[in-house]
This record gives C-alpha cells, structure tokens and sequence, in this order.
C-alpha cells in the first residue's frame, strides 16, 4: 500500500538492537511486519550483507567480525516470520538456495511456522529433500528447530535418521549432536533408536585416537605464523569428555539405568578435573528438603 514505508534500514537496526531481549526484539519485528508489509520483503534483502548503520547507542557491542551483520540477518527474518504465510515464497528461496548465513535464518522462520500450524507437511518435505544436501555448518545451526519440526513429520524423521547414520560414518561426535538435538524434541524416539550408539559412545567407541584438531580445539600460534592444537585453561580438552556427554544424554532419557548412573558416579568420583567431578556430583545427587519444599528446580 502507498502509505507504507519503503526503506527498512532504521527498523532492521531497531530490531536488532534488542536481540538479546527475546520479548522487546519479537514485539519490534512484529511492529516491523505490520508497519511496512509484504514490501519488505523485498526491500530488505538489500540489508542481507549490507547491514544498516549501528545505533550509536550500542556503542561497544557488537564488534565482532560479522556480529551486528548477523543480528541484523536475525532482525530481517524475525520480521519475515511475522508475516507469515505471505514470506512462505521468500523463505524458501533463501533456505533451499545457495549456501550462506542467511540460509539459517531462514531455515529457522521456516520450522517456527511450521511448528505453528502453516503449511507443516509441506515444510516438513522440503527440508527432508533439503537435509542430506545442506552444508554441515547449516546443519549444525539448525539441528535443534529441524528437530524439533522432525518429530511431527515422518518423512522428516526419516531423513533426520539418515543423517545421522551418515555423521555416523564419519565422526559419531558429529551425529552425537543430532542425536542430542533430536533428544530435546523426541525423547522417545531417540531413546528407542540412539540408545545403544550412546552407549558405546559412553564406553569410547569411534573415539579411538581422538585429538584436540578433531574437537576444533585449534589457535593461532602466537606469532601468528600457524596453526597449533591447545587444551588447559584456556582451551580446555576435558578427559572423557564425550564419553560423559553420552553417558549424561542416557541418563536424561532414562534415569533409571543403573549402568549409566554408575558410570557418571564413578566420574563423579575420579574425573582428574575437579570441576568435572563437582558438577557431576550435584547433578547425581537427589534433590534437597528445602530446594523441594521452595518449589526450586532439582
């Protein structure tokens, strides 16, 4: 309509500026969405790797490499959300084209609306079709929603399965984290199907020979010249690390297996890392009198 405003710059910016306060930032994209209309959904792509100018006020955020670039791709498709089945088209193009940080984003709009009713079935087909094709950064970024959407779409499920078997073959650490993903969403499923791959995970199999350069634990060296693996304070490389992860995972989808609780005991007791074993203890250890009798969270 004649009356909506053509340039989003100062609204993206608006938008982003709250993205770290989940409320204000939806209330922000909402306004966004309904002030300018389908319309931005051109006018904003231009914004996609050209971000609006930072607010003087956030001054000292956002300097990473990339970061206010980032919030502002968030912002974007945070306003597309909200307009809902009209972004549908849109959406798509981004989330099923060429690889990029936008692809994320779009990926994520496109779950939430599915998960809330709009066109499931159809989202659910086309990220099946999608998933085996994504590039492993995309996959990681959106291994939570696509579980989630997973759980209500068979077809789906299946090409998360399949997935996973493939991360399988190559590194379990990295189909542990679909796993995990999935867990959240389909305790049940994944409680059927992964238990026995957790389990040997938890007792060390396809971790043989594992380095700190598996675990991304690399740095510049200091004279900047290279690459070096660390591990210590700062770039820590916890003992059993995933083996816990696993045997933590198990535990959370069955409480009552003796053999994982006794194997996150014995952690709890022996771990070389006293923080391992401190968290480890009171994650094991039941619930107190007064944290129940305050309603407080075991």
């Amino acid at each position: 309509m004649f009356w909506r405003k053509r340039d989003p710059g100062p609204e993206i910016a608006d938008v982003a500026a709250a993205v770290e306060d989940r409320e204000l930032f939806t209330r922000r994209a909402r306004q966004a969405a309904e002030e300018f209309g389908v319309k931005v959904l051109g006018s904003a792509r231009p914004y996609f790797w050209n971000p609006p100018e930072k607010p003087a006020h956030l001054a000292g955020k956002f300097e990473g490499l990339g970061d206010w670039m980032w919030a502002c791709q968030e912002a974007i498709f945070e306003i597309w959300f909200h307009l809902g089945p009209a972004a549908l088209e849109d959406l798509g193009r981004v989330a099923f084209g060429a690889y990029d940080w936008t692809q994320a984003h779009a990926t994520d709009a496109l779950c939430r609306l599915a998960l809330a009713g709009i066109e499931t079935e159809q989202i659910a087909g086309q990220i099946a079709q999608a998933l085996p094709e994504w590039r492993y950064e995309q996959v990681m970024r959106v291994r939570e929603i696509v579980g989630r959407l997973a759980a209500r779409s068979e077809a789906l499920q299946r090409a998360y399965d399949d997935l996973v078997a493939q991360y399988r073959e190559d590194d379990p650490v990295d189909a542990y984290e679909l796993v995990a993903a999935l867990a959240h969403a389909d305790p049940a499923h994944t409680r059927e199907r992964y238990r026995e791959f957790l389990r040997g995970l938890m007792d060390g199999i396809g971790l043989e020979g594992r380095t700190a350069f598996d675990d991304g634990h690399v740095v510049s060296t200091p004279d900047g010249e290279g690459v070096i693996a660390r591990s210590g304070p700062t770039h820590p490389l916890i003992e059993a690390y995933h083996q816990i992860r696993a045997a933590l995972l198990l535990h959370e989808l069955d409480p009552a297996d003796e053999e994982v609780t006794r194997r996150l005991q014995t952690w709890a007791e022996q771990h070389p890392d006293e923080a391992v074993r401190s968290e480890l203890r009171e994650l094991l250890s039941p619930p107190s009198d007064d944290a129940s009798s305050q309603g407080l969270p075991s």
